[in-house]
């Protein structure tokens, strides 16, 4: 019996940890990348708190509803702000394809976008080099993994690299817009957050406003994510959506992400793998008044 309940105890302070990582990322990266796991820890915390209680091991029990209500605390304000419009009338297209995937439907899934942004492009140059003329294509390869594109049918005015990511300014019904595609190292103990680090001049240099969509491997709740949304002046359009799938549907994380102005609008939806680890974004989006 105390044999169970030290693994039923351990297995809360895991979930703790993820908490806790959640809300203290920016203190170390260590606890940014423990924080990815904050919707498995409230989940299975969730489990705990209720098996506690029907031991009656009320500490335990009682300590499982402060984690549980110190994740979803998280949880609730990542999910977005859904009391601002959520309708814009710029039809995005975001998905990290793969960097083994040629993605030969890239074309046909393009058909009603007015803005794409793609990472790990390497094996699907050939569907990229066949788009009809009237797409101008920024691209940026910095390594097969991180090769990141922005095109679009619109004029553009301008385009440009830098670590891991792409931009170009494109006139829009809605006036000009700084579009990025972002692609983010790993969290630790890879080198995410050094990436960002070099990141933020740049990024805090592309003129307003802007809309970032990419691969964050983050979470939306990360500090890496804040560090985006700060130096972009943007934030995260409503909702947590499960993009990447690994190891047979055990790692299910949200880390593929679109992010609007301050003022701006937009709601983004999941659109399927089409060869690919990650889920396709199909978003509709509007710089609203941040000009």
């Amino acid at each position: 019996m105390q044999s169970g309940l030290l693994i039923l105890a351990l297995g809360l302070l895991g979930c703790a940890l993820t908490v806790a990582g959640a809300w203290f990322g920016r203190a170390h990266p260590i606890l940014d990348s423990l924080g990815v796991g904050l919707i498995y820890g409230v989940v299975v915390a969730v489990g705990l708190t209720v098996i506690f209680g029907v031991l009656r091991r009320w500490p335990a029990a009682i300590a499982g509803l402060a984690i549980v209500g110190a994740g979803v605390a998280i949880l609730v304000p990542a999910s977005g702000d859904f009391t601002t419009p959520s309708m814009g009338r710029i039809a995005l297209l975001q998905h990290n394809l793969l960097f083994t995937n040629p993605a030969p439907d890239l074309l046909a899934r393009m058909a009603d976008a007015d803005v794409v942004t793609l990472q790990e492009v390497s094996a699907a140059t050939d569907a990229i080099a066949s788009l009809p003329s009237d797409w101008t294509v920024a691209s940026c390869v910095m390594s097969p993994v991180t090769a990141t594109v922005v095109a679009t049918r619109w004029p553009v005015r301008a385009s440009g690299c830098f670590e891991g990511g792409t931009w170009q300014r494109i006139e829009t019904p809605d006036g000009p817009v700084t579009f990025v595609s972002l692609h983010l190292y790993w969290p630790w103990p890879k080198g995410q957050t050094d990436q960002v680090a070099r990141l933020e001049p740049d990024l805090r240099a592309l003129p307003r406003p802007v809309i970032v969509a990419g691969d964050f491997n983050q979470t939306p709740w990360s500090a890496t994510a804040k560090r985006i949304t700060a130096a972009t002046d943007t934030r995260f359009v409503p909702g947590v959506r499960i993009t990447l799938n690994q190891f047979s549907g055990f790692l299910r994380i949200p880390i593929d992400h679109v992010l609007v102005p301050r003022g701006g609008s937009g709601r983004a939806k999941i659109a399927g793998a089409h060869g690919s680890d990650h889920q396709m974004l199909i978003a509709l989006v509007g710089p609203g008044t941040d000009r």
